[in-house]
């Protein structure tokens, strides 16, 4: 009894230890000099007067990343472009500028590209003249003054010609195309795109091609500011990054398309995911190619890395199909200019402002249901001034084939005052219904 008693303690101890022993502390903090420096991008395109941020991040020797290291920014030719001590880079003037960041003797480097941005739009309202006319000067813009043309090559076949219109170099464009107070559930999509034209084509609800009106917007890189991207997917049937000839992303990063099913895709725009609860931001997809088919983007969802953006894509008979498109991410409005957006989330509600949508600089959205499947959307503080005009950009929204397109619209004059559009959905069919849609205003 007594040698048991004893043994006790060390029975004890030894538990206790063997205990202590389990526990580790935390990982120790990285240490040793910069190694290497790494910039967020190895280029990225500005238009003049906007912003954008840079990153560098410090690693050791061994691949760690380093915190609480000083970094230094300077930029090559600052009449370009300038740089903060945080590394926010502001355009000053077109041309190309190199922004260098440095710790500890380490030095890596990003080009910047300063283009003017470029944007131009057409009201197609002669959509059965045969060969060549002249887009409604009253609904139509073009930056260089000269008027934009329209050719109608044949039935529901046109081309759209930016007289004059040209992009900088280091800089492309993007192109939409949506359908104007269409018959029967009509649509239109891109076919091809330069420069300077835009050709695309329009179909009636049973996906044959058909005389229809309709509105075109061209809109180069730089020229839309905050987190606003842009991006042909040419990878209908696998998981790629998007052309990197045709794609503008603000941050000079990633846009990656999954090819998730037939017809079926996510777009994740990296870097670009909201920074907090009041951020928002209008997105819209039109298809691309020779075969009739309508795409249109889910809801934004934001992750920690990348702001996401499901995208679907229809035949005519509303069965998924895999087709190429233009997505475009719209967040902040070109200099001088204002930008309207709205996610219409809500399609049976009498009258609401939607939670995703925004009028930039000063404004808001709200949007009134008229009848079943037509919506007047109001845009306060999205107004004309000076030379400034209007178009817009309309898709549906969700996992379910629809078609939507622009009726008509009013717009102000007065500083502040409200711009209407009235937009109409229809089912494939060209019954007309309640579904979710997304715009875009452009000035």
């Amino acid at each position: 009894m007594q040698q048991s008693r004893a043994a006790l303690p060390f029975i004890v101890l030894a538990t206790l230890t063997a205990c202590g022993a389990d526990t580790t502390g935390p990982d120790p903090i990285p240490s040793g000099p910069v190694a290497t420096l790494a910039m967020s991008t190895p280029s990225v395109v500005i238009g003049t007067g906007l912003t954008t941020t840079l990153a560098a991040t410090p690693k050791n020797a061994g691949g760690d990343v380093l915190t609480g290291r000083t970094i230094t920014w300077t930029s090559r030719t600052s009449a370009t472009a300038t740089v903060s001590a945080s590394g926010v880079v502001t355009a000053s003037a077109p041309g190309s500028s190199w922004i260098v960041a440095e710790s500890e003797t380490i030095k890596d480097s990003t080009e910047v590209t300063v283009v003017d941005g470029r944007i131009a739009f057409a009201w197609n309202n002669n959509e059965a003249t045969a060969g060549a006319t002249t887009p409604d000067a009253e609904y139509s813009y073009n930056p260089t003054a000269a008027a934009n043309t329209m050719n109608r090559a044949g039935l529901g076949l046109y081309t759209v010609g930016w007289t004059g219109l040209t992009v900088p170099s280091g800089a492309i464009n993007a192109q939409f195309v949506t359908a104007y107070s269409p018959t029967n559930g009509g649509f239109c999509m891109d076919d091809n795109w330069g420069d300077s034209q835009l050709i695309f084509r329009c179909y009636d609800n049973a996906g044959v091609l058909a005389d229809q009106s309709s509105t075109s917007v061209v809109i180069g890189s730089g020229t839309l500011s905050g987190r606003s991207a842009f991006a042909w997917v040419d990878s209908p049937t696998a998981s790629a990054e998007a052309s990197g000839t045709w794609r503008h992303h603000p941050l000079g990063r990633s846009i990656f398309s999954e090819h998730v099913a037939t017809g079926s895709y996510v777009v994740r725009f990296a870097g670009l995911q909201r920074a907090g609860a009041s951020d928002r931001e209008g997105v819209v997809v039109t298809a691309y190619g020779p075969t009739a088919a309508v795409c249109q983007p889910g809801a934004p969802t934001s992750t920690t890395t990348a702001l996401e953006v499901a995208v679907r894509c229809f035949d005519a008979a509303g069965a998924p199909v895999d087709s190429r498109y233009t997505i475009l991410l719209a967040d902040g409005a070109r200099a001088g200019a204002s930008l309207g957006f709205a996610l219409a989330d809500q399609p049976a509600v009498a009258s609401y402002t939607p939670a995703n949508s925004a009028v930039r600089g000063t404004g808001s959205v709200l949007i009134t249901r008229a009848s079943a499947g037509v919506w007047d959307v109001a845009f306060t503080g999205f107004a004309r001034s000076g030379t400034l005009k209007e178009s817009f950009i309309v898709s549906p929204v969700g996992t379910t084939a629809g078609r939507c397109s622009i009726q008509y619209w009013d717009y102000s004059s007065t500083a502040g005052g409200t711009s209407t559009v009235r937009v109409g959905c229809s089912t494939v069919a060209g019954v007309a219904a309640d579904i979710p849609f997304s715009i875009v205003a452009v000035q």
